[in-house]
């Protein structure tokens, strides 16, 4: 637990401020192509609730990619056998050389970390589960690909393990859509 809640407060306090950097260019940029579109439409029109997860989504992303790019782990080194280094870390628990907490951290925080990803997509834009995987996928190939020259681990286990966690987001929010539909069905 202290090494989630110590991963969280990186997460953000390390983000902040590029969060005070891009989010306002991305404001700006939005503003300025929702003022300069063709409305073809009614359906056109801009809703704040969209725009308020559209919103969520950049900011969670600028989070994401400084975790990623910015914060430097310190190694550098490329893994492109499948579980390969889950089945390491999986043996060095026995072996005592590596802690069940940070093999679950590994894990589970590979897949958590892209379960928003898959929700709010899905959400924006109405994705089957095919079009939330291979968001996943191709974000997580980005940062994987990305992290080569900036002495990283790239794993293709990430890659698996984040696309995972877009499919749960996606399984997430059609879930989270079925009990709103139930309840609101039954309200009427």
């Amino acid at each position: 637990m202290k090494i989630i809640l110590s991963y969280l407060y990186s997460f953000l306090t390390d983000g902040l401020l590029f969060v005070s950097w891009f989010f306002p260019m991305y404001v700006f940029l939005r503003v300025f192509l929702l003022k300069n579109r063709k409305k073809r439409h009614l359906a056109d029109t801009v809703s704040a609730e969209r725009e308020i997860i559209l919103s969520g989504l950049v900011i969670y992303l600028i989070l994401l990619f400084t975790q990623t790019f910015v914060v430097n782990a310190g190694s550098n080194m490329i893994q492109l056998i499948p579980f390969q280094i889950i089945i390491s870390q999986f043996r060095a628990i026995f072996s005592e050389k590596y802690g069940l907490d940070e093999f679950l951290f590994n894990i589970i925080g590979n897949i958590a970390v892209f379960i928003p990803i898959g929700i709010m997509t899905t959400y924006l834009f109405h994705h089957n589960l095919f079009k939330a995987a291979f968001n996943g996928f191709i974000i997580s190939l980005f940062i994987e690909t990305v992290q080569i020259p900036l002495e990283r681990t790239t794993d293709i286990d990430d890659i698996i393990l984040n696309t995972t966690g877009a499919v749960i987001g996606y399984f997430t929010y059609q879930t989270i859509k079925r009990i709103i539909k139930k309840r609101t069905t039954r309200q009427r």
